[in-house]
């Protein structure tokens, strides 16, 4: 009995040594904020790649600035001006039209005949023409157009720029300083006499 009650004691001194000297058996390890916990881990390790994508696609069309917006009336406006604008400036015929006669004349390339083709951009031309010095038909302009003036020869189915403000078309020959605007190939004086008649006439200009 004495033996065991000394055991006994020995056991209790030395387990309070222990506690002394923190020894005990030590406490689950604390966890630190914003350090994940082993269930969070394994709920992220479970996480679908996909959705991983998902987020990434969602991104780049927020950084993208989302669906483009619906074009406004006035931005429209703008596109058709801009679109005709192009128009004129890669026009390279033109078309006259009398009584519903056609002819086609081939651009001009100088500034005067780019400045025709702008005006025509906005819409077809009818300028009323009379006969000349039996050799053209000639009729006032709504506007001047810039002058590139040389002395040159002209003759049948040659549209010309004069004085800046007048628009000439040619069934006969002359030679003066103006501006050539365009040129029917292949016209002929009996032909440009009959397509533009006698007298007055509406000539109707046009880009094609």
């Amino acid at each position: 009995m004495r033996g065991h009650a000394s055991s006994m004691a020995c056991a209790l001194a030395l387990a309070g040594a222990l506690a002394a000297f923190g020894c005990a058996p030590a406490s689950e390890p604390a966890v630190h904020e914003g350090q994940p916990t082993e269930s969070a881990q394994v709920e992220s390790a479970a996480e679908p790649a996909g959705s991983a994508v998902q987020e990434s696609t969602a991104g780049q069309a927020n950084s993208a600035g989302g669906p483009a917006p619906t074009p406004s009336a006035e931005s429209a406006s703008e596109a058709s001006e801009a679109e005709s604008q192009g128009d004129a400036m890669t026009a390279t015929e033109l078309q006259l039209e009398v009584d519903g006669q056609t002819l086609s004349a081939t651009l001009e390339d100088n500034a005067s005949a780019r400045a025709f083709a702008d005006l025509l951009a906005e819409g077809p031309l009818t300028v009323e023409m009379d006969d000349y010095a039996s050799m053209e038909k000639v009729g006032q302009l709504p506007q001047s157009l810039p002058r590139s003036d040389a002395q040159i020869s002209v003759g049948p189915g040659d549209v010309i720029l004069y004085q800046g403000d007048q628009i000439t078309v040619y069934y006969g020959t002359n030679s003066w300083s103006f501006t050539k605007l365009a040129h029917v190939e292949g016209a002929t004086a009996d032909q440009m006499r009959a397509f533009l008649g006698e007298g007055a006439a509406d000539v109707t200009f046009s880009l094609v």
